[in-house]
């Protein structure tokens, strides 16, 4: 009997979903992916503002730790969000256009130095 019910418990988890299982409603989903995308963009556009306000490259390196490692931040949320909001919505069925299987290049800390420093 103990192993009818663990070959039925493991049937179950093994067949999980159809394709028509909702989860979340879509609604929820969709802003919860709008305000994940939010809470990463924001806070990256103000250390964008901090690097262009009060930070210094010399010969295309920033010449603190601070402001590269900020400068890193920015880069590869502005990068990676908008890839992985568009992944998790394909993924949740609530778009038809698959994103790039591999997601964007993040560029270099250095591409953000200031104008005025170089």
């Amino acid at each position: 009997m103990r192993t009818f019910v663990i070959f039925m418990v493991f049937g179950a988890l093994m067949w999980g979903c159809s394709s028509t299982c909702l989860v979340r409603d879509e609604a929820v989903y969709r802003t919860e992916m709008d305000f994940m995308e939010q809470a990463a963009l924001q806070p990256a556009a103000s250390l964008e503002i901090f690097i262009q306000q009060h930070c210094v490259c010399v010969a295309g390196q920033f010449t603190t730790d601070v402001c590269r490692d900020a400068a890193d931040k920015v880069v590869t949320v502005q990068a990676r969000v908008p890839w992985h909001k568009a992944m998790s919505l394909y993924l949740g069925g609530l778009s038809k256009k698959r994103p790039p299987k591999e997601p964007p290049v993040i560029p270099l800390p250095e591409s953000l130095c200031p104008k005025r420093g170089n």
